[in-house]
């Protein structure tokens, strides 16, 4: 039996940060201006340039502040940090933070750590095989499960059973594992926890170098047992012994400065996949950021020794000036065709499938807002489908006033954001589902080609979906949750009115079975709260669970689309590890459920929605 690891002190949460700085120290100060502490000590190699294979000032936003100081004061960038004050070492950690949970160690804020982690005493179990295991709880990212213990008769009566706290964090995305006893999960903090799945304790816990964004897999590894496959928002990828959580091998898979991976690696046999987006979309918001040179793409390892086998990009065509900035910068093009969600495995036909987002300059090409087939032992391009051609678009397109690096004009930014589903209809043909921002559900036939079989607007679209984060489908219906958040640009082409809520489509004909609008009223006077639906669902049995932006997860008769159940988590809970954590709104990754039980990340500050930090576990109440 394995020793049981206890957490690690927080300001070893670690992002991989390439050593420097210039060789000026600050000195001593009593008033900091945090700007120049940065410009002084850090710009040289953080800005947003490219010139360094340093993490950019876009990339530091997204870790906490705490993270930031950890890095300074313990971790890889502590021979620096000693040249600086501790009070200069916290205000650089809430200058370059684009979190609201700043560093303040006088105050019990939001996510920060207590002294009771709640160890557990013993190992679990552990199961020859994970009953839910990646996005979607499978390869073909079905979000479809049987045998959880869960259905229409007994659902209504889940009760809370225990909460788990994040610390230092505003959101929680990550899909966890479940292999017999342990649940395996990541977090914003840059932590991997393996938890006991029925009592909550903590069975250890392992630091990465930045965010854990996507789902944990777990399959036979490298040592001959079971290893949980993961990878984190700076392309590091880790290959984690799940007994101990100790890395066995690590590799880092961006080629450039600003690639990130939010979706989620998918393994087949030997062989991992990892998808690849860019934060460019972001740093143009910077008018002195010469935009774009990235784009997105999908590389596969070795699973056994993170070793490379091969790298597509969805631009193959290398970047090259094609313009002038009003400033005088340049604008580089063709860039973006990013990849923000999980590839989708079809084993039969050797393929991967993978959906891309808008172009970030002009010309655009192709291979943007597209579905992509590629060879899975070569890499090679074997198909494609454009959603929406000619869609050319960034952040710095929201300033209408200040447009220095937006497409001219911007495009509607209707991205393929979720992971396509491959189904088996009830007649025995295989399908493959896509729903995109636009607020358009499509099937398309994996046996010709991706050749159009039906596609049905469900949604107005817009720039945040629409179809978001995922759908879920048994071959019979397919799931779509519609956000339509009226707080992003909509699209443009469509006529259609803002529908949110979730749609029960037939798979063979495209047709509604039925539809349950997001319940209104329910937001009035709450920060954050929103009242559609963006989070991908989990399809159980004959029960589809649901989160919302306004804060609650819900169950639905998979037949009828009747509420069977409903849990408001955006509120304050007592965590079991002692970490002071609250709900917020359900984004990003769906509910997983097994062995009678349902886990739910509440939280996802970003976007405007409601920050949240808890992870929580019902039961079936006796």
């Amino acid at each position: 039996m394995k020793t049981i690891i206890p957490l690690a002190a927080l300001a070893a949460v670690i992002f991989v940060i390439h050593a420097c700085s210039s060789q000026e120290s600050p000195g001593t100060v009593t008033t900091i201006d945090s700007e120049a502490l940065y410009m002084n000590n850090c710009a040289s190699c953080h800005a947003d340039s490219g010139v360094s294979k340093a993490p950019t000032m876009t990339l530091l936003a997204s870790m906490t502040p705490r993270g930031i100081y950890g890095a300074l004061n313990s971790g890889k960038m502590r021979m620096h940090g000693e040249q600086l004050s501790e009070a200069e070492k916290r205000a650089l950690a809430d200058y370059l933070s684009d979190h609201d949970t700043y560093f303040n160690p006088n105050e019990d804020s939001l996510g920060a750590m207590s002294e009771d982690l709640n160890p557990c005493s013993v190992f679990v179990e552990l199961s020859a095989q994970p009953s839910w295991n990646g996005w979607g709880g499978d390869v073909k990212n079905s979000g479809f499960k049987k045998g959880t213990g869960l259905n229409a008769q007994n659902v209504s009566k889940l009760k809370l059973k225990w909460a788990y706290g994040f610390p230092d964090a505003v959101r929680v995305r990550s899909q966890p594992a479940i292999v017999g006893d342990m649940l395996i999960i990541g977090s914003q903090n840059g932590s991997v926890y393996a938890i006991n799945a029925k009592t909550g304790c903590t069975l250890w816990h392992t630091e990465v170098n930045s965010a854990v964004r996507g789902a944990i897999t777990v399959a036979p590894g490298p040592r001959g047992k079971l290893t949980a496959f993961l990878a984190d928002f700076s392309t590091s990828v880790f290959a984690l012994d799940i007994e101990d959580g100790s890395i066995i091998w690590e590799t880092k898979v961006g080629k450039h400065v600003q690639n990130a991976v939010t979706g989620s690696v998918t393994l087949h046999g030997n062989t991992l996949f990892i998808p690849l987006t860019s934060m460019e979309v972001l740093a143009a918001m910077n008018p002195d950021y010469d935009c774009c040179t990235s784009s997105g793409g999908v590389v596969a390892i070795n699973a056994l020794n993170g070793e490379e086998l091969w790298h597509f990009n969805t631009i193959q065509e290398p970047p090259k000036v094609v313009g002038e900035k009003e400033n005088g910068g340049k604008i580089y093009a063709p860039s973006g065709a990013i990849v923000w969600s999980s590839p989708t495995v079809d084993a039969g036909r050797n393929l991967l499938y993978i959906g891309t987002g808008e172009n970030y300059t002009r010309p655009t090409t192709a291979y943007s807002d597209a579905i992509l087939a590629l060879d899975m032992t070569t890499g090679e391009l074997q198909w494609a489908f454009q959603g929406t051609a000619d869609d050319g678009w960034n952040l710095d397109c929201f300033d209408e006033d200040n447009r220095i690096n937006c497409p001219d004009p911007p495009g509607p930014d209707l991205d393929f954001g979720m992971a396509p589903i491959l189904t088996t209809r009830e007649d025995g043909k295989e399908v493959l589902i896509v729903g995109q921002k636009s607020g358009v559900v499509r099937a398309m036939d994996p046996d010709d080609n991706g050749k159009l079989l039906w596609e049905t607007r469900v949604g107005k679209g817009t720039a945040n979906g629409g179809i978001h984060w995922g759908m879920a489908s048994d071959g019979k219906l397919a799931y779509a949750p519609v956000n339509d958040n009226p707080y992003w640009p909509p699209d443009p082409e469509s006529e259609y009115p803002l529908s949110p809520g979730v749609y029960a489509l037939d798979v063979t004909t495209g047709k509604v079975v039925w539809e349950q609008p997001a319940p209104e009223d329910i937001c009035k006077g709450k920060s954050g709260c929103m009242e559609s639906n963006s989070q991908a669902p989990s399809l159980i049995e004959d029960v589809l669970l649901a989160g919302s932006l306004d804060g609650h997860i819900r169950a639905y008769a998979a037949n009828d689309g009747a509420v069977l159940w409903e849990f408001n988590t955006m509120k304050k809970f007592k965590t079991i590890n002692g970490v002071r954590a609250k709900g917020g709104s359900l984004d990003g990754a769906g509910p997983v459920a097994q062995d009678g039980m349902l886990y739910v990340n509440s939280g996802y500050g970003l976007h405007g929605e409601a920050p949240g930090n808890v992870l929580l576990a019902f039961e079936i109440a006796e």
